[in-house]
């Protein structure tokens, strides 16, 4: 039988000559896995707990992670979120996600790290040396192998967890599902968008993979549009058109959630993870909304990208991570994370 890969417009490569570079990137990825298991991992002074995924692309992890630094915050822990310096140039930032993340969780110390395993280590002897209850939160350290954590959540869209099954550049995946056992609670986002029986079906099939590992549900729920000028709230009657403008992983998502508010959307202009809009594609959304009588609306990530004079005019849609389902598993494995001094 003939590989079939994901579409171009996916970002991977199909064929046999995806298929091939897949069965490279596998034994290499084992094989740094394996190294970097028999060296020396980092334990930090502190609890930490990461933020993942097994498939690139957006699952949700920022705000999921900006979730549990404020939940870690109110069980009284002076929290610190480490995560890379990856996005669009967000003036006096390092990237639209740590501006987010920034903007997310504000009691947080929010840090760009190029080197996880190091920062971690660094900020825990920090915390430790100044006597407080602190934790770390890391954003994306699952397949993070140097880097010992007490607490794994493992993020997967809910509609396809495991996308095409098959591994980069095939697929969307960083390891093999297998991989998903040593996490310590599996969370379907987007669940919203699925019917009970579906959502059934998958977990069904994810405690095969990883027996014993809990699984939670979450959604991104829309709370509103804001100003992105000043951020007064902005008032959306049902009906009201909306132009969405959005550089995401899943640039939909945007529509989705502006539907969701009950706007009617007339025109999406989407484009790849941390797109910095053009004049042109500036132009391009301001003539649609002026011609429909829209509103023209962007993310809260898009939004930490905008200039000044690009805010003019702008509304900002925000949503709130939330879990739907399985709130306590998670809040368990958070205080056994915090009670625990050892390893998983």
């Amino acid at each position: 039988m003939t590989p079939r890969g994901r579409d171009a417009a996916n970002g991977f490569v199909g064929g046999w000559p995806g298929f091939a570079l897949e069965l490279i990137y596998a034994r290499l990825s084992a094989w740094h896995r394996a190294r970097a298991l028999r060296a020396p991992r980092v334990r930090a002074a502190v609890p930490v707990v990461s933020v993942g995924n097994l498939a690139v692309g957006g699952t949700g992890k920022t705000p999921c992670a900006a979730w549990v630094a404020r939940r870690l915050g109110e069980r009284g822990r002076r929290v610190v979120v480490v995560a890379r310096p990856v996005g669009g140039a967000v003036p006096g930032a390092e990237g639209d996600e740590i501006a987010l993340l920034r903007a997310l969780a504000p009691d947080a110390r929010v840090v760009a790290a190029r080197d996880k395993a190091a920062t971690v280590e660094a900020w825990g002897r920090t915390l430790a040396a100044e006597d407080e209850a602190g934790a770390i939160v890391v954003d994306d350290a699952f397949s993070h192998a140097p880097l010992e954590r007490d607490l794994d959540l493992v993020l997967l869209d809910a509609a396809r967890p495991l996308g095409n099954g098959h591994l980069l550049p095939y697929g969307p995946l960083r390891e093999p599902p297998g991989a998903l056992a040593r996490a310590g609670v599996l969370v379907l986002t987007r669940a919203d968008r699925l019917d009970a029986a579906a959502l059934a079906k998958t977990e069904e099939a994810l405690r095969v993979l990883a027996p014993g590992v809990p699984i939670a549900r979450a959604a991104l729920e829309p709370t509103g549009l804001v100003g992105a000028g000043d951020g007064v709230p902005i008032a959306l009657a049902p009906g009201t058109p909306v132009v969405c403008l959005s550089g995401l992983a899943r640039p939909r998502d945007l529509g989705h959630s502006a539907r969701a508010l009950g706007a009617r959307v007339v025109a999406e202009h989407g484009f790849a993870d941390h797109h910095r809009f053009t004049a042109g594609e500036w132009a391009r959304a301001r003539a649609d909304a002026a011609r429909e009588g829209a509103l023209l609306v962007v993310s809260a990530k898009d939004a930490t990208r905008l200039s000044p004079g690009e805010r003019k005019g702008v509304h900002v849609l925000e949503v709130a991570w939330r879990v739907i389902a399985g709130e306590e598993a998670i809040e368990s494995a958070l205080d056994r994370a915090l009670g625990s001094g050892d390893p998983r």
